[in-house]
């Protein structure tokens, strides 16, 4: 069990929702980490139905001084699940990975955390990822980015550009963070929002995680429109953030152009008048 007054440099953040068939391995590539310094594995188990919960104390049974699980006794959601499980992470730096993801490499921690030690103007460091899916393998980033990434290669960038396992950001800046993700579909996604102002972020041009893409996943089980919508929802939401500040507005604006007319034109295939008009108006409003 850990101490009262233990006080890791890294602080692993995992949130886990029936990841029965996943949560082995994610927790194994956490403890191959090569490391010089504490950290904690700082676990969010949603009350899953299958065996997740059962898998987690073994291994705390076997790693007390590593784990610190956090059993919820209902299910209280993803977002809630994510704040939980932050405010209960106490080190210096946080590192995510969810229960359905993990690490390929050993030394990937180190790493990272030697940069941003040596590197204070930087708030977050990450890396490339492979994603796994059932028939398949890719990698997050096939062509090359830039190592040094300042807010505004951010929000020009369409999508997410950080792969989840791949994060370690200082926990200092963690409750704008929070705030922010209330009431989200993506959270994750805010991180970039969020810590990007409060320095650069480190490119490592290294794959040292994989994502898992399965059809039983949260994202996976929306259609196309409802996935738009969300992206439609995300560059709104962080435009209005944006509101005293244009010149971070005129780069949201593309985004938004390029998904209200995606999603006019979805309903304009399904004959579906109301939401055609509305996504129409949408479209305007970001052409001006």
């Amino acid at each position: 069990m850990l101490e009262n007054n233990y006080t890791p440099l890294v602080s692993i953040f995992m949130i886990t929702y029936n990841h029965e068939k996943y949560i082995s391995q994610a927790l194994d590539s956490i403890l191959m980490q090569v490391v010089n310094f504490d950290y904690e594995i700082v676990v969010g188990e949603d009350c899953s139905t299958d065996s997740t919960r059962k898998i987690l104390l073994e291994y705390q049974t076997v790693h007390p001084d590593k784990l610190k699980l956090l059993l919820h006794k209902s299910n209280i959601g993803a977002i809630s699940n994510q704040i939980t499980t932050m405010n209960a992470c106490i080190g210096k730096y946080i590192a995510i990975l969810e229960g359905d993801d993990y690490w390929t490499d050993s030394h990937k921690l180190q790493k990272q955390v030697d940069f941003l030690e040596a590197n204070p103007e930087y708030s977050l460091s990450f890396h490339n990822a492979k994603i796994i899916s059932a028939n398949s393998e890719r990698i997050y980033h096939a062509s090359p980015i830039k190592s040094c990434l300042k807010i505004e290669d951010l929000l020009s960038y369409y999508g997410n550009m950080i792969p989840t396992a791949s994060i370690v950001f200082k926990t200092k800046y963690i409750q704008q963070y929070i705030d922010i993700i209330k009431n989200q579909y993506i959270g994750d996604w805010y991180v970039q929002i969020i810590f990007s102002q409060h320095g650069n972020f480190k490119y490592h041009d290294e794959v040292m995680s994989a994502y898992r893409m399965y059809n039983s996943g949260v994202w996976s089980k929306l259609d196309l429109i409802q996935k738009n919508i969300v992206f439609y929802t995300y560059y709104k939401h962080v435009y209005s953030y944006f509101k005293e500040k244009k010149t971070y507005q005129k780069l949201i604006k593309p985004h938004l152009k390029k998904i209200t007319w995606i999603l006019l034109k979805s309903y304009i295939k399904n004959i579906d008048f109301k939401k055609s008009v509305f996504y129409f108006s949408e479209n305007l409003k970001f052409n001006i």
